[in-house]
């Protein structure tokens, strides 16, 4: 019966680290930019509202000409970034959850002013809850943009 114990505890645990794994993005950025300015939409899946007091934190990095030797944002930003601004907190407005008034289901914009003259690359900590599973959680989105 030990052995037996043994090999459900193994199987159970490796189909939670793959769940985990392979759990789809909960939140999406998607940017646009004009000569002047870079516009960051940051949007969580259905079921899932952005923490209004959560920490949230928008990095914006340059990257050099040597980034292309890498194919991870993540390492493109630790071995070829240079920080040109943080904002912390970041302090979202937007359409408050039917589910949870202290939630976002979506967010306005956030507006950068910006002389785009090279790669950026940027990386945004997002706080989200589900209503569903009642869990919180942080997400680190990247982006490039070219």
């Amino acid at each position: 019966m030990n052995h037996y114990k043994k090999i459900f505890i193994a199987i159970f645990l490796i189909t939670s680290i793959f769940a985990l794994g392979s759990q789809a993005k909960v939140v999406q950025l998607s940017v646009t930019e004009n000569e002047k300015q870079i516009s960051l939409q940051f949007s969580v899946n259905k079921g899932y509202g952005i923490q209004k007091e959560g920490p949230h934190e928008i990095a914006i990095y340059k990257l050099d000409e040597n980034h292309f030797k890498s194919t991870e944002i993540s390492e493109k930003i630790a071995k070829y970034g240079k920080k040109l601004t943080t904002i912390s907190p970041v302090k979202f407005s937007g359409v408050i959850a039917s589910e949870d008034e202290h939630y976002y289901s979506n967010v306005l914009p956030i507006n950068l002013t910006a002389s785009k003259n090279s790669t950026l690359a940027i990386r945004a900590r997002i706080f989200f809850c589900s209503f569903q599973d009642n869990f919180c959680s942080v997400e680190t989105v990247h982006q490039i943009i070219n």
